[in-house]
């Protein structure tokens, strides 16, 4: 689901779901902000066992392992259909905090499950990521006029392919 060569003018980030990218394509771009970091968070689902850290930014989600970079996620904030928290306790591994997101992507649905144990957690812990999908998801017209489709250049109007202006009079 990677592509080879990272083209900075094609926005991506918030679009696509990748895995085990390649560390430039790990990088934010020009406009993006990592807003919270997270460590010893494992990706229950694809990596059980794995700790890593959970960076989320304003464009996405990334969970990246701590034991082999090159194993990581990469998941666009347009592609989140849901967000929701748990907390369970087991006896394996006592209390346990969770946020799991389900996503679309290319006609597939992924599910991906974060956790952490309650031993290394605050309370409210995922609920950043909850706030951040929300905010998101409000501004999806917003974002892509400004990311995507900026009107005016060079104090020109901009025209889509395809599209022809008139002059109403």
């Amino acid at each position: 689901m990677s592509t080879s060569k990272v083209n900075n003018d094609f926005i991506w980030q918030d679009r696509d779901v990748r895995f085990d990218s390649k560390a430039a394509e790990l990088e934010l771009r020009k406009g993006e902000v990592a807003i919270e970091t997270q460590h010893n968070v494992e990706d229950t689902k694809g990596n059980v066992g794995d700790r890593g850290m959970l960076v989320s930014t304003n464009l996405r989600l990334m969970w990246i392992s701590a034991k082999k970079r090159r194993t990581n996620l990469s998941i666009g904030l347009h592609c989140v259909v849901s967000v929701r928290m748990s907390v369970k306790t087991t006896t394996l591994k006592g209390t346990v905090h969770s946020v799991v997101v389900m996503t679309k992507y290319n006609k597939s649905n992924f599910e991906f499950i974060f956790s952490i144990s309650a031993a290394n957690a605050e309370p409210n812990l995922f609920v950043h990521v909850q706030k951040l999908f929300k905010s998101y998801d409000a501004t999806r017209l917003y974002r892509d006029l400004k990311l995507r489709g900026a009107i005016i250049k060079n104090k020109e109007l901009d025209l889509l392919r395809h599209e022809q202006a008139s002059v109403m009079g």
